[in-house]
This record gives C-alpha cells, structure tokens and sequence, in this order.
C-alpha cells in the first residue's frame, strides 16, 4: 500500500495557521485564479476541512507540474479570512459563503463579478450536500451557485462528491438542469453516478472517491505493548439523536446504548485499550459535539482514554493512523484510518458509508439503521481477532484510490493548462 507521508510544506501550512504569509511564494510564475465553491479549510467539522486541505494539496501538486501559482477563493464560512499560503503554489483567502436566504440572494448579484476573473472553478458541495434532505436553503445554494458559474461561462468542475437524494420533483429538475451544464462531473461513489445519470439524467459522470483519501499524514508511532489499540470515534450528532432530536437517520437502537454496550464488550473481551476520538468541535452553543459525548463515556468507563482535541484534519490522521484498528459513525474519521492503513469498521448512518467504501470494494460497514446493539458491539469485537485479515482488505482499497483519483487530476491539470495557453 502507497502510504502518503505528510511532508514539511503541509505541515507547515496547515497546522500552523498563525503562520501565514499573505505573499505568493513564487512571485516569478504566471497566476492563474480559481475559486473553490462548497470548501472550507477552517470548518469545525474535520470532515468538511479534510477534503478542502486535500483539494488544496491537489492543486498544489498540478501547479507545479505546470510551473504557475495559483490565487484561490474559497467560498465557505461565516467569516473571511485573507492572505492564506498552502505548500509552494497555492495563495487563498476565505469567503464567506453560508446559506442564508439574505447570503444567497445577496450571492445572485456580487457572485457573477467574483467568477469572471476565475481561470476555474470547483464545486464539492460540502461533500454531501447536493441533495435537499438539508433543507430548501442549503439545496438552492448549491444548485445556484452552479448556475451563476455557468452562466458566467466560466469552466466548473464538479468535484467528488456525493449527489443526491433528490426528492421532490422540482428541485430534482433543478438540481439536475445545474448538473448537466457543468463542464465535468465526478461522483464520489456509485450509487451517486449511478443517481446523476438515471435521476438528473447528466450523460458523463466519472465515479472517483473522497478526496480526503489523499489528505497528508505524519503516520504515528505509538509504542506496542500486549494490548489492541482501538480507536473509537463517538458522533455527537448521533448521541443527541440527529439534528432534530427525532431520530431522523433511522437508527434502529439508541446510539448512545449501543456505544455502550460495544465498550463494554470490548473491556470484557480483555487485552484491548479503546481510546475515544471526536471529529467534530463545533463553537459553543452548537449541537453536534463529539467530544462532549466522549467525555460523558469516560465518566462512565473510567479505564477509556479520549483523544486530544485536534487543531485540524491533518493532526486527527495523524492521531488516528497509530491505532491498531478503528470504528466510527463520522466518515471522514473512518476515511482518515481506511487511507492511513489502519484496519476499519465504518458504523454507518447513511448509504454514504457503504457506497463509498463499497466502491473500493471495503465490505466491512456495520449499518446502524439495520444492526442491533448486540450486533454492533458482536462486529467490533470479533475485528479484534481479525486485525490481519482486515489489514489486507484495506490495503487493496486504497490501491484502487489512487486508480480512481487520477482520472480527476487529469482534469484539473488539462482545464489549467488550457487556460495558460488561452493568456
């Protein structure tokens, strides 16, 4: 397995904020501009930030092949953040871009003007949110923003990203008018290029993965002793019963039980040390907070360990790929073990879970809409047992990410490339 080392410019970059430079580093090279749409490198979920950070180290790598720096817009955020740097090419600064009703009719006017200077533009969507199971505001603000790009006749790029569901009739018509018009359009999975071309009818869509795949790492040498290192991501939105409190996702059991029981089995089991790990750190006030859930387990299980609070997605990787196996219900946690290498049992919510890691051919997703909580706590136990054998399983999956991830910087190169010879 290609294990992607984090090397010293992302570094650098990411896990120092406090030290950019609001200067390109290569002030010789030709800029080109980009604008990332549905991104957000400084997001409380590490999710959101972790593929952002993986687009970012992507144009990074293409600008350099083709000798140029790139200046980045990214859309995304309540606040505007200027003069970011990222490795050797990349300048960006943060726009704010939420969805509001005041933000997007705001956006139909000024965001026509901020796309004309852009050489590219990428959409992701914030990874899963081209579908209107969020909520009209954030449907039209994705759907919109295509359509202003489009309109503009600037070069989009869908990015991969999950697409869909689409439910009511007229924002499926809508959402698919957007899609159709894009100039390429990538899937993170099969069942959602399966959904934009049978349901959006969209001719071309390339199925890929998650970018986050590809997020840099320093892999962690943690000191071995008789006991398994579990890692256990708890979610805070599941704890709490989804955003409404009503259990929206279906779970067939308590969340909170069946976490539970599956720590207490794996004490019992005996020669297993589970440490609990958040993926999210929303700002005060806002529900969703994984570490909250963690710690409230740790009360009640005195001889677990919870992980540090991370300052970004690049330091939970790292942090996540020293154990010797891991399960979660957010899935870029579950992205940041399956690509660091660590053996994986995704708890899955949503046919996300399954459809990416499905399309890596990673059949190890225990659905928690289904499973019960004897189940859930019967799969993460007998994993213990079967760390080599799960090893291997992960390893054949993240060579085909690298197969699949080409086919999308290709793209990115080519568009790129075409406009330089268009100056």
């Amino acid at each position: 397995m290609r294990i992607l080392s984090m090397s010293s410019k992302y570094k650098d970059s990411c896990c120092h904020p406090d030290q950019f430079s609001s200067c390109m580093n290569v002030i010789d090279k030709r800029v080109l501009n980009v604008a990332l749409l549905g991104h957000n490198t400084e997001s409380e979920n590490l999710g959101i930030s972790a593929f952002s950070l993986a687009q970012l180290a992507i144009l990074d790598e293409v600008a350099e092949r083709l000798g140029v720096s790139l200046s980045v817009d990214v859309f995304a955020g309540r606040r505007k953040v200027p003069g970011q740097t990222f490795g050797r090419n990349i300048a960006f600064r943060l726009i704010p871009d939420y969805c509001s009703p005041k933000r997007i009719l705001r956006g139909l006017v000024t965001r026509p003007f901020a796309f004309r200077r852009c050489d590219l533009i990428i959409d992701m969507s914030d990874g899963d949110s081209f579908a209107d199971i969020y909520g009209w505001q954030r449907a039209l603000l994705y759907i919109s923003l295509k359509l202003i790009a489009e309109a503009n006749g600037r070069k989009l790029i869908v990015a991969p990203m999950t697409i869909g569901p689409w439910n009511h009739p007229f924002w499926r018509r809508l959402a698919g008018f957007s899609l159709r018009h894009a100039d390429h359009v990538f899937a993170r999975d099969e069942i959602s290029a399966r959904f934009a071309q049978e349901e959006l009818h969209r001719d071309s869509v390339i199925c890929s993965t998650d970018l986050a795949m590809v997020l840099p790492y320093e892999k962690r040498i943690v000191p071995r002793d008789m006991c398994c290192l579990f890692g256990l991501n708890i979610s805070g939105l599941l704890w709490t019963n989804g955003y409404t409190g009503s259990n929206e996702f279906g779970i067939r059991e308590p969340y909170a039980d069946s976490m539970r029981k599956a720590i207490r089995a794996l004490l019992d089991k005996g020669g297993v040390r589970v440490v609990l790990v958040a993926h999210v750190f929303p700002r005060k006030g806002v529900q969703e907070l994984d570490i909250e859930a963690c710690r409230e387990l740790q009360r009640e299980f005195p001889s677990v360990e919870v992980a540090p609070e991370f300052r970004n997605p690049i330091e939970a990787k790292s942090y996540i790929s020293g154990f010797d196996i891991f399960a979660g219900a957010r899935m870029h946690s579950c992205i940041a073990a399956f690509s660091s290498g660590v053996p994986l049992i995704p708890l899955a919510y949503s046919r996300k879970f399954d459809s990416l890691f499905g399309s890596l051919g990673y059949r190890r997703t225990v659905d928690l809409r289904s499973a019960s909580s004897q189940e859930i706590a019967h799969a993460l136990c007998t994993s213990v047992d079967q760390l080599q054998e799960i090893r291997a399983e992960v390893e054949e999956g993240n060579e085909k990410v690298t197969l699949l991830l080409e086919p999308y910087k290709a793209c990115i190169y080519n568009n790129l490339k075409m406009a330089l010879e268009r100056e």
